[in-house]
């Protein structure tokens, strides 16, 4: 006899859990005793006896009682909450506030855009004495327990984070002699790495737990930079199918389509294996011809509608953009139907991308799309400079990869590492762990950290700021789509770009500044790792090792 049988079981959650002390108390108000005994690591079994306990009392008090935590960085899942039994009987009443700043977990509903969109994060919860329970399923660093009971009493023995995360092996890596670089990296590949959940990947652990194609196209990139041929990339790709089933476009947006076939073939190189677009030949042949019926002779097209990014959305600069993606994904679906053996649909793509040079798009004054356009061979050097001259001001979480992979392809690594630095770091210096769904440059003037109550006379980074479906506390501050400056790293520091199916490999450190560079990333035939290092006259030496079947071009 097993525990399932006779049970429907239709799945599983393979994922871990992990119970996180929190790391640090932010604040307490009203009557709070023995806060920092929840800083300590108990056994997490409650009992007749706890001695050891902290009090939320409201006995006497006009205000509520209540403690916000820090659990360290922002986290997936949970909080569980054991319960002691107190002077009082009966039920506890709380409400639980969780919040990826100190700010939003101080919100109100409403207030600044603070909702439970997507996965609640303000709610009511009944404690029960003696009672070991757990609250919550979204992302968060920061947890405010507020007793509500007018004239009540809460003795808790231990507030600890359910920490849910897939238990997924961080293959690739990297490590120079600038510790904010390391920083950078480390914290996209946590971004990314956190959003892998339930065998796919979510955009945002708080907000946007759901499959957005377009953006699992950076998210693609660091998977397999970091963490190498895992399932969750295939499982978007055929999740997305069914919502462009029946002629539609995958999320409702045309160019997340694009972005869909352009996933398909860089993940199909990668393994080197075309299965995938085989076993989906009819949606992908579909797709594609549909594609190609919206482009005319002389260039245009008659797409829909067009969005590259949020900075640029409703602009025409956004039309432009697309232009480019248009380029990319009709280049990568050329590659993926001769794979299969769909020649005259390979041909047909190749005949729209030669159509689509002769009309000209401008990216304006949007670094984003003039690196869309760049990388499509669609925008010359003055591109470049544009992007160049905009600096850390052009930048965009999701496009950060693209504009920073543009300047060093176009010879500007330099440049491109010095933008990097100013704008991940902008970020990091105001107390992020994850990087967020959009960021600008100015929202740092004037404004506190996420990781304490906002100073009076200092702007909230987080309630603030933020436009389009991401106002205030509805901004998201883990997205996976911001985690692929960890692959221009990897790329452009350390060097190495691996060819079809990881056979081949170039590998071209630049050092710039940096004394060392290591790291590895991993392919079908094992860790390709690199060591460069400048000797004391100044020359970078460069050690490599490679396994088996790859071959260095």
């Amino acid at each position: 006899m097993t525990a399932t049988e006779n049970l429907k079981v239709i799945g599983e959650d393979k994922r871990v859990h992990k119970f996180v002390l929190p790391a640090r108390i932010v604040m307490t108000s009203g009557k709070v005793t023995g806060a920092e005994k929840l800083l300590v690591g108990k056994k997490l079994q409650i009992g007749l006896r706890e001695p050891d306990v902290t009090v939320l009392d409201n006995r006497g008090e006009d205000k509520h009682a209540f403690i916000v935590l820090d659990f360290g960085k922002e986290l997936h899942g949970g909080i569980r909450l054991l319960t002691a039994c107190s002077e009082r009987s009966g039920d506890v009443h709380v409400r639980l506030t969780f919040g990826e700043s100190v700010s939003e977990a101080l919100s109100e509903i409403g207030e600044k855009g603070a909702c439970n969109d997507h996965s609640p994060r303000d709610f009511d919860a009944v404690l029960p004495l003696y009672s070991d329970l757990t609250f919550g399923q979204t992302g968060f660093r920061f947890v405010k327990i507020e007793l509500t009971d007018g004239d009540g009493l809460l003795d808790l023995k231990a507030a600890v984070a359910d920490f849910v995360y897939t238990d997924a092996e961080y293959r690739g890596s990297f490590r120079c002699s600038d510790p904010l670089i390391n920083k950078i990296y480390d914290t996209a590949v946590y971004t990314c790495h956190l959003n892998m959940q339930n065998g796919a990947i979510w955009d945002g652990v708080k907000r946007d737990r759901l499959v957005w194609i377009g953006d699992s196209h950076p998210e693609m990139l660091t998977v397999k930079t970091v963490f190498g041929n895992d399932g969750c990339i295939e499982e978007n790709l055929e999740f997305a199918i069914g919502e462009g089933a029946g002629g539609g476009w995958i999320n409702t947006i045309p160019a997340y389509s694009l972005w869909w076939l352009l996933i398909a073939d860089d993940w199909c190189r990668y393994k080197a294996d075309y299965t995938f677009p085989t076993e989906h030949r009819d949606f992908c042949t579909g797709l594609i011809n549909r594609v190609c019926d919206l482009i005319n002779d002389d260039g245009t097209d008659a797409l829909p509608s067009y969005f590259l990014d949020w900075p640029t959305s409703g602009t025409p600069e956004a039309k432009a953009g697309v232009h480019g993606l248009l380029i990319l994904a009709l280049k990568a679906s050329a590659d993926m139907m001769e794979h299969i053996g769909e020649n005259a649909l390979a041909e047909r793509c190749r005949d729209r991308v030669k159509c689509l040079y002769c009309s000209h798009a401008d990216g304006g004054d949007f670094s984003q799309s003039h690196a869309i356009l760049y990388l499509a061979g669609a925008e010359g050097r003055e591109a470049i400079d544009r992007i160049a001259e905009k600096g850390a001001g052009g930048m965009s979480t999701y496009m950060g990869y693209y504009i920073l992979t543009a300047l060093a392809d176009a010879g500007l690594t330099d440049r491109a590492v010095e933008i990097m630095k100013e704008y991940y770091g902008a970020m990091l210096s105001v107390g992020a762990t994850t990087f967020w769904e959009d960021f600008h440059m100015e929202w740092l003037d004037n404004a506190g950290r996420i990781d304490e109550p906002v100073p009076e006379g200092k702007r909230d980074i987080h309630g603030d700021y933020g436009r389009f479906c991401y106002t205030g506390f509805r901004h998201s501050f883990c997205h996976g789509w911001a985690s692929a400056v960890a692959v221009f790293i990897s790329e452009n520091i350390l060097g190495i770009k691996t060819g079809y199916g990881c056979d081949t490999v170039s590998i071209n450190p630049h050092l710039g500044e940096l004394e060392f560079a290591e790291g590895c990333v991993p392919t079908r035939h094992g860790l390709i790792r690199v060591s460069a290092r400048k000797n004391a006259d100044g020359d970078t030496v460069v050690d490599v090792s490679v396994p088996d079947g790859v071959t260095v071009v």
